[in-house]
């Protein structure tokens, strides 16, 4: 009886913990001064990243896609299934400026520098590809 009541304590606790997380990331999306801070502050459950591409099964937080200099102008294209939450696409110049991304291409004019692209998301499920031009 004290082991049942002991694994059920455990795994309410873990449930609490883990719902906590997912609340504390979201509140992100609601905070544009917090997306240009230099780290990632995230929570994902069935996350799967390879090269142009992302997909997750619940995403909250701000997440870091890509860093890299830029020599001129580009374009960033965007393919974005998401199916529910709240989630955006951005990025991040070098003087901190945030550029919102809409899916499809998204033409940017620009100077050189470094860029990040970026995603903050609350309670979101979808997949995302990019490709940089």
């Amino acid at each position: 009886m004290k082991k049942g009541l002991c694994l059920l304590f455990m795994i309410v606790m873990v449930i609490t913990i883990c719902g906590c997380q997912f609340s504390e990331h979201g509140e992100i999306y609601h905070d544009e001064t917090r997306w240009t801070q230099s780290g990632d502050t995230y929570s994902f459950i069935g996350m799967l990243e390879t090269n142009g591409s992302i997909r997750f099964s619940r995403f909250s937080g701000l997440f870091t896609l890509k860093r890299w200099q830029q020599l001129g102008s580009f374009t960033l294209t965007l393919d974005m299934d998401i199916t529910q939450g709240q989630f955006q696409c951005f990025l991040v110049t070098e003087d901190n400026d945030i550029l919102l991304l809409d899916e499809g291409n998204n033409y940017v004019t620009s100077h050189e520098g470094f860029y990040r692209l970026r995603i903050v998301a609350n309670e979101a499920k979808g997949q995302l590809t990019y490709t940089i031009n």
